[in-house]
């Protein structure tokens, strides 16, 4: 697709010999995500504080819509650009995930290691619904795309409200040897010793319900809605559904990206995207794309009750892989010159 993508994919497949897999598509999804964009998703648009379309009701917080002009600092003179505000919802990630590892269904194909010197990294791989007692736990890869397709519109908007970014991974858990194991990761973020009793969890009902009428609580950022708990922050999801838990993984995703200041939060300042390691939940919307599209987003954690029937087919080539686009939030001040 893109040449940092492309680039990336054939690093990897240098290290890894290619063998051909069954449980993989063989046909690239990307034109299978564009058709399956929801375009309500990406509203409302608020311009200087006026709703221009209803759009989806979603996370839908004006906690800043009522501002409707703005001064953002500059590098050169006058120092300052003055402008309106202008907030909207392009659809900006996606995240594979999947059951086999170096599965790529957005591209049509997957790397399998060969006995490569990464086996080592990819311990488990897949989704594995095994019982230990009366647990049942999923385990599954996860790879986090950039996304941006909707140039045009920023080209309509403001030069200074357009994303740079396009088609590229920024995020490929089989090479991670903290995605893989719960106790390592652990120890390297302590914070989650925070949260590994029942008040903290208890607290995330309140979490569940509200997800499950389109809207997350931020500063419960250690729940993930009916999902589950975020932490620890692996493919190791303890939950019998593997809908739910496939949605888990998304928003760990999520949560490791902003952790690892890869990505920003486009939301927080109409100046200019700002790093945060803990993650504003409300701030996204995701809608599960492929195999079959939803044509619908939902908060982060909302029940697969709502949008999971019929969406993981029985079809050997499909099933278990799935791919989630993303909905960030962007705020912007564009120049009104």
């Amino acid at each position: 697709m893109r040449k940092k993508a492309i680039i990336i994919l054939l690093i990897i497949l240098f290290i890894h010999p290619f063998k051909a897999n069954a449980k993989c598509p063989d046909d690239s999804a990307l034109m299978d995500l564009i058709s399956a964009i929801c375009w309500e998703c990406i509203f409302p648009m608020y311009i200087a504080g006026v709703a221009i379309d209803a759009g989806s009701h979603v996370n839908d917080i004006t906690e800043s819509e009522a501002i409707t002009a703005c001064v953002c600092p500059t590098v050169e003179p006058p120092y300052e650009r003055v402008g309106i505000t202008i907030s909207y919802w392009p659809v900006s990630y996606y995240v594979e995930v999947v059951k086999d590892p170096y599965c790529f269904p957005s591209f049509g194909f997957d790397i399998n290691s060969g006995g490569s010197m990464l086996d080592s990294l990819k311990k488990g791989g897949g989704a594995e619904m095994g019982h230990e007692g009366n647990e049942t736990s999923t385990f599954v890869q996860a790879h986090f795309w950039y996304f941006y397709i909707l140039g045009l519109l920023d080209e309509a908007l403001d030069t200074m409200c357009m994303e740079t970014t396009s088609t590229d991974l920024v995020g490929l858990s089989e090479i991670d040897p903290l995605w893989q194991d719960d106790e390592l990761a652990v120890i390297i973020q302590l914070e989650a010793y925070l949260f590994a009793n029942y008040g903290a969890q208890l607290t995330c009902i309140a979490d569940a319900i509200s997800a499950n009428v389109g809207y997350s609580i931020s500063p419960l950022f250690w729940c993930v809605g009916s999902s589950g708990s975020l932490y620890p922050l692996t493919g190791h999801a303890n939950n019998d559904d593997l809908l739910q838990a496939y949605e888990l993984i998304v928003g760990r995703a999520i949560f490791r990206m902003h952790r690892q200041a890869v990505i920003c939060d486009a939301a927080c300042w109409y100046c200019q995207c700002l790093y945060t390691p803990i993650w504003i939940k409300h701030h996204y919307r995701d809608q599960i794309a492929w195999p079959v599209n939803a044509g619908f987003c939902t908060a982060l954690g909302a029940t697969d009750i709502m949008w999971g029937p019929g969406k993981n087919p029985p079809d050997v080539s499909r099933m278990d892989n799935l791919i989630f686009l993303l909905y960030r939030k962007r705020t912007c001040c564009m120049v009104t010159e």
